[in-house]
């Protein structure tokens, strides 16, 4: 009969009284519990390795340990006791080898068993401290030198941002065919350590890894993994609303958010207030924004990888929580007896339906962002007056997991976002008499709406396995599909332009409508080989299939209409090798073949690293990237993104990087980091709308409604300091930086700053703790002004507008129960509410004269970024 018999509560084990127990057809776990529960033992294991074993076994005057170990033989399993760190190993029986010189390890979380995707194991050989980054499965290849034989033991350690580090030592002559490290949860502010090298898929820089944290930035109530990073000096300063990131000078289209290997083209719900993938179902994987692996396809701003976490593979349990903005949810546990688990979360706005903390003023600076100064207007020389906005978002994650004896791992991974909003207003307008006739003398009330829709949904299925002892691959299927619809009655028209014109010859109002579908299928597979102790490799290759439409209805395209499908190839290579203790080299090729234009291209990707382990190294890197996709916006407006595909005509975008950095570790707790590069940018792309305030040029010359044939050129200077300082990290950054365009339509073919060229910015982060179970964070940003197009236009304007700076603060507070977590967080934006100048545009008014006679003119407005805005933000556990 299944079950087990505890004959005696208190088991043998070394220098303990010795107590007979008996246990029969007992699962493994229970066993292990039981140990744990009565002794100083912590057992180290993959869950999936002992999910629905059973053991029978007596023992008396017996050890324990010794009898569970007789025990699992007969599973193939057995055990590595270090009595005197009080820790019991438990794997797979190693294979008989002449003397084995590598191993596998893999790095879990002990609650959960959920794998920690780029944790870090070092150990040291030969008196240098070595080490290596665990993939997105929480796996590590560990290859040791022939000098191992002379050793009696092997130290290693496994570290993780939000756990506890753990330590094993191994007899050299018994190593085990696997090493798992169960990590125990615990928010630490130990020093980050610099390992030796990395392995091709985790090219992570450590010193960033506490600022990967979408629960450090949250001053607008919801977590935020995209705004965690804009601390980093290599990430221009942005404004609230601001979808994806401009990295060292590029176009946002340039950075890329890949969910599950996956690409996402819907960053962000209600145009860059928050992001649109749920933090609490994420792990955040990896930043890549100077020389990328040949592994990705490395756009020209970089890649910021998230894998959805696998659930809990021990119990069920549940996440509830609330902000001012959303309420959201999530559910996981164990399938397959442990072998396996599921997660679902959700999350859901209501914005719209309840207006505190200024949820309000969110909605409204998201919609009108067209209508600057209207609060600074009196009512009788308002030109629009808006109703009740309507705002709405809402996504999903959901993921399957399963896990064999030998380590396979299979995930079945979905996610589903879309945002709708819709404003309604009544304009005020002056018609011009047919025939270019004058203006009527009277303004007309029109009703005009605008409305936004958009969404994302994508779903993969991926393989991972181990192929021998030193070689790993990742098999990635999925599919990506992005849809959109922005319509506006009263769109601002800039047209036939001349230098001091009359506004109301220049600007009119007209309805505007487009519609963007973007689907992708990826087929992808990557292999990771751990040749010797300085040497690895990776190859793979990746096929992507696009199909993108694009609808536009406007003055100057009536009814255009574009489809382009194609097909992408490519293929890549990679090798790292330790040349000497003084020189590490990393060295990548990835080739690409576009279809629509039978385009071949290649992006070399070469970094190498300088006394690496010494407190002061220093580096330089080239990388050619290659982009096939391009996102349009409409200048001066929030509205949905547009997708667009290159072809023949329209060749692929490029750019050539080339950077360098010197990284000083004073001593444990001072880290300084100086980065310095430079870009070229070819065949960029930019809608019409930017025509209208810069050139006299008419539209209606493209063929299309955008410039395929945009270039530019980015240099910048970048510091980095991180101070520990008690309980207090304090991390500064300074970026010096130059960002500009050319177009042969623009300025006679001058170089002009780009819009999002910030020539200064800094960043001030102070977090710590403030007692048990408190923490908190204060953030100060400063940028110069940003590049005033309107100047082109108007003498009287200045070049660039008046400085950007604001304070930011949380408060943050969690209490553990037996039974749940219960986490609290505060938080404000622009503290000290000031006024900081976004950006300029026109701006339609009514003026009236002596007679009180109405006339609609346009005066030039500054938008302003958000005001003072507090926020909350709870979160249940159990």
């Amino acid at each position: 009969m299944a079950g087990w018999m505890f004959l005696c509560l208190l088991v043998a084990l070394p220098g303990q009284a010795q107590r007979a127990c008996s246990y029969t057809d007992a699962d493994i776990r229970t066993v292990i519990a039981d140990i744990e529960a009565q002794s100083a033992y912590r057992f180290l294991y993959r869950d999936a390795l002992i999910s629905d074993k059973t053991v029978s076994f007596t023992c008396g005057e017996a050890d324990l340990l010794d009898a569970l170990d007789a025990a699992l033989a007969a599973q193939a399993l057995t055990l590595h006791v270090d009595a005197e760190r009080k820790q019991v190993l438990l794997a797979a029986q190693p294979k008989p080898t002449p003397q084995p010189q590598s191993l596998i390890a893999h790095v879990v979380d002990a609650e959960t068993g959920m794998r920690l995707s780029f944790a870090t194991v070092t150990w040291r050989e030969q008196g240098r401290l070595r080490g290596a980054v665990a993939n997105e499965a929480g796996t590590v290849q560990l290859t040791f030198g022939a000098h191992l034989r002379t050793q009696p033991t092997l130290t290693l350690t496994a570290s993780y941002v939000g756990f506890l580090a753990e330590t094993v030592t191994l007899a050299t002559d018994r190593l085990p065919s696997e090493l798992p490290f169960r990590l125990e949860p615990e928010q630490t502010y130990a020093p980050e350590v610099l390992v030796h090298s990395a392995y091709l898929s985790a090219d992570l820089d450590t010193a960033f890894h506490s600022l990967l944290r979408p629960g450090l930035h949250t001053p607008l109530g919801e977590s935020s993994a995209i705004r965690a990073l804009q601390p980093l000096p290599a990430v221009s300063f942005s404004s609230t609303l601001h979808e994806g990131l401009n990295v060292r000078g590029s176009k946002e289209d340039g950075f890329q958010v890949l969910l599950d290997g996956i690409s996402v083209y819907n960053q962000s719900h209600l145009f860059g207030l928050f992001d649109a993938l749920n933090q609490d179902a994420l792990q955040v994987v990896g930043f890549y924004y100077d020389v990328p692996p040949a592994s990705l396809q490395g756009p020209p701003g970089g890649t910021l990888a998230f894998s959805t976490r696998t659930g809990s593979q021990t119990q069920y349990r549940a996440r509830l929580g609330l902000s001012n903005t959303a309420a959201r949810g999530l559910l996981e546990g164990p399938l397959f007896a442990g072998k396996g688990s599921f997660l679902v979360a959700l999350r859901r706005s209501y914005l719209d339906a309840i207006s505190w903390f200024n949820n309000d003023e969110l909605v409204a600076l998201g919609l009108t962002l067209s209508q600057p100064g209207l609060t600074s207007l009196a009512p009788s020389n308002r030109a629009v007056t808006f109703n009740t906005p309507q705002a709405r978002y809402y996504d999903a994650h959901a993921k399957l997991y399963y896990e064999t004896d030998a380590g396979h791992r299979w995930m079945l991974n979905g996610y589903h976002s879309a945002d709708a909003t819709q404003q309604a207003a009544t304009r005020f307008t002056q018609r011009r008499a047919p025939n270019g006739g004058p203006l009527d003398d009277q303004p007309t009330a029109t009703e005009v709406t605008t409305d936004n829709t958009w969404g994302n949904t994508a779903a993969s299925l991926q393989h991972q396995r181990l192929l021998s002892p030193r070689t790993f691959a990742t098999v990635t299927l999925g599919h990506s599909r992005y849809a959109s619809a922005f319509s506006k009655d009263d769109f601002l028209y800039t047209t036939n332009t001349q230098p001091n014109q009359d506004p109301r010859d220049r600007h009119l109002f007209r309805p505007f409508s487009n519609e963007n579908d973007l689907y992708e299928t990826k087929l992808a597979t990557t292999v990771d080989v751990a040749l010797q102790p300085t040497t690895q490799v990776a190859f793979g290759f990746s096929s992507h299939q696009f199909i993108a439409t694009y609808l536009e209805d406007s003055i100057s395209r009536i009814n255009f209409e574009e489809r382009r499908a194609s097909v992408l190839l490519d293929a890549f290579g990679e090798v790292a090798h330790q040349v000497s203790p003084w020189l590490s080299t990393q060295l990548g090729l990835r080739s690409h073949y576009y279809s629509a234009g039978a385009f071949w291209r290649l992006s070399p990707r070469l970094k190498l690293r300088f006394r690496e382990q010494q407190p002061l190294s220093f580096g330089v890197g080239y990388s050619r990237n290659h982009q096939f996709l391009h996102r349009l916006s409409l200048e001066q407006y929030t509205s949905t993104n547009i997708w667009v595909l290159s072809t023949v005509g329209e060749p692929p975008g490029h750019v050539d990087n080339l950077s360098g950095g010197l990284y000083w570790r004073a001593y444990d707790r001072l880290f300084i980091q100086v980065e310095a590069y430079q870009k070229r940018f070819e065949n960029l792309r930019q809608h019409e709308t930017v025509l209208g305030r810069r050139t006299s040029i008419l539209e209606s010359i493209l063929l299309a409604p955008w410039l395929p044939d945009v270039r530019g050129r980015a240099r910048g200077l970048e510091v980095m300091t991180r101070w520990r300082l008690g309980p207090v990290q304090w991390t500064q950054s300074y970026t010096w930086s130059k960002v500009e365009l050319r177009h042969d339509r623009f300025k006679e073919g001058l170089y002009f700053p780009a819009d999002w060229d910030r020539r200064h910015q800094y960043t001030s982060l102070l977090d710590g703790r403030a007692g048990r179970g408190w923490s908190w964070q204060l953030t100060w940003v400063y940028a110069t002004g940003a590049p005033n197009p309107l100047a082109d236009l108007y003498s009287e304007e200045p070049t660039y507008l008046g400085h950007y700076h604001r304070l930011d603060a949380s408060l943050s507070y969690e209490a553990r129960f037996p039974q749940a977590t219960l986490s609290v967080r505060l938080g404000a934006y622009n503290l000290y509410n000031r006024d900081n100048p976004w950006y300029r545009t026109p701006t339609s008014v009514l003026l009236r004269s002596n007679t009180n006679q109405p006339r609609l003119d346009f005066v030039n407005t500054d938008v302003y970024d958000l005001g003072f805005h507090p926020s909350f933000e709870l979160m249940l556990a159990f």
